[in-house]
């Protein structure tokens, strides 16, 4: 026997002794199915393992049959009687698959149903093993207590999932095919935060209906990408706090459209709520901070700021000079000069921000980043990062040249 086989062989049998039961008659029951499995499979073998990606997989394993050893008493057949032919099936999963069907399946399971033996913890599968014995016992999927509830069309698409998924996301595919979907569009939803389950169901079903109508009447084409921002725009804004959206604090606790919804929206003024929130809603000014807020400030660096106004607007141009007024640039801006405060309190870094006043309502446009030793403008964003307009280019320059302020863009 090779080093690395007698390494792998012991690795597996220090899995065993890790996840061994205190009790004895599950103890017991647990090695009888070991012993058997490492005889007359694959599932133990240390050449199974030989390409495995890390330790974890060994481990998965044995906790999968140590699931399985604990339901013994719901077997339906001995474990001696399994068979199969191990020149054809060689795959771990095969086997495994082979070897549940064999002891608890009376009735047909999908084989996705596999992956609720297998996680990382052993009680935290209990909910998913149970609806696997159900269904082999020939209970339908909407009644063996399924985390969700599904109609009958979701059900027959749950039934024929495809094997990769895991139960949550079959659920989630097979509400997205009912309802009109393509495979295309459910894989898109299944990299969402809608993998797992919600606390609002009913809503989140009604969006997903909404991306099915406009994928199937085809009133507008939505990529992959637009549709996983649209999810996550839509979970920020309903749910999220707002100051986690906002980036600083406020004194709403709430979120910031918790009355949003896709139902009876176009894409075009979806397109335009996403790229102009902060100018439709009635975004809260950040919280002043208390005195006990951990606050840091630094010195200016001697260069002017700059109150100019041109025909009924006011534009300004100041320094700023604490992490709180960092913190609240960068959640407004949606860019990372939050992170700055250090740069500044070396002297290393000087932040500006470029506004503008119309009709009473104060607009923050531009970001910028200078050098204070060469007093040269190193970057300058607007939101998101967005290149500043021509005009805005036109009022900086006109500062910068007043300053003596390099700018080279």
């Amino acid at each position: 026997m090779s080093a690395r086989t007698q390494g792998l062989r012991d690795l597996i049998d220090q899995a065993i002794r890790a996840h061994l039961p205190i009790d004895p008659f599950r103890r017991r029951k647990f090695i009888e199915l070991l012993q058997f499995v490492r005889a007359e499979s694959y599932l133990l073998s240390p050449q199974s393992y030989r390409h495995a990606r890390s330790d974890d997989q060994i481990a998965e394993r044995i906790r999968a049959l140590l699931r399985v050893s604990m339901v013994s008493s719901r077997w339906i057949r001995s474990i001696e009687g399994w068979q199969f032919d191990r020149e054809k099936i060689r795959s771990l999963d095969e086997q495994f698959h082979s070897l549940l069907r064999f002891l608890l399946a009376k009735y047909y399971v999908p084989r996705f149903m596999n992956h609720v033996w297998h996680g990382s913890s052993v009680s935290g599968c209990d909910q998913g093993i149970e609806i696997f014995l159900k269904m082999a016992r020939g209970i339908g999927p909407r009644q063996c207590g399924l985390p969700v509830s599904l109609t009958k069309s979701q059900a027959a698409q749950f039934m024929t999932a495809p094997d990769d998924l895991n139960l949550m996301e079959a659920i989630r595919w097979s509400q997205v095919l009912a309802m009109g979907g393509s495979s295309k569009l459910a894989r898109t939803v299944l990299k969402t935060h809608l993998c797992d389950q919600q606390d609002d169901e009913p809503f989140w079903m009604q969006s997903i209906q909404w991306f099915c109508r406009i994928e199937r009447e085809r009133f507008a084409v939505l990529s992959d990408e637009e549709i996983v921002q649209i999810i996550q725009f839509v979970r920020q804004h309903r749910f999220e706090p707002a100051s986690r959206v906002l980036g600083y604090p406020t004194e709403l606790d709430q979120p910031l459209q918790p009355n949003l919804e896709l139902r009876g929206r176009s894409v075009r003024s979806l397109r335009r709520l996403m790229a102009n929130w902060r100018q439709q809603i009635d975004v809260p000014e950040p919280l002043v901070p208390t005195r006990g807020y951990r606050k840091s400030s630094w010195q200016s660096i001697g260069i002017n700021g700059m109150n100019v106004n041109i025909g009924q607007e006011v534009w300004t141009i100041e320094e700023l000079l604490t992490d709180h007024e960092l913190q609240v640039e960068g959640g407004i801006m949606q860019h990372c000069v939050g992170e700055y405060d250090r740069d500044c309190l070396r002297g290393e870094s000087s932040i500006w921000s470029v506004r503008v006043s119309r009709k009473g309502k104060r607009k923050r446009v531009l970001t910028m980043e200078l050098c204070p030793q060469r007093r040269e403008i190193l970057q300058a964003k607007g939101k998101c990062n967005l290149a500043p307009t021509v005009a805005v280019q036109k009022l900086v320059r006109h500062w910068a040249q007043r300053e003596n302020v390099m700018w080279r863009n």
